[in-house]
């Protein structure tokens, strides 16, 4: 899971993508939700339904800059790009 000082220090700008591998509880980005900009695309992922459920349950299905998928690192379906952090 990403600190929140870690956070800070990516510097996420707008237009931006952003993949989480192991995004927990997402309490995190529920924490930092005023300091993300718009328009950004954020992917928060994880191994286990539960942990990914709470996430949704967490930040909410409403906000348009995330999204929530079930996967590992093993298992990697997202293309990367030069704009991926």
């Amino acid at each position: 899971m990403v600190s929140l000082a870690c956070l800070k220090q990516c510097e996420i700008t707008e237009n931006m993508n952003i993949l989480e591998i192991g995004c927990g509880s997402g309490a995190l980005w529920k924490e930092s939700l005023a300091r993300i900009p718009n328009p950004v695309s954020i992917t928060l992922s994880d191994i286990s339904r539960g942990m990914l459920r709470d996430t949704q349950r967490e930040i909410g299905t409403k906000d348009s800059r995330f999204s929530f998928r079930l996967l590992t690192a093993i298992k990697f379906p997202i293309q990367m790009s030069s704009s991926t952090l």
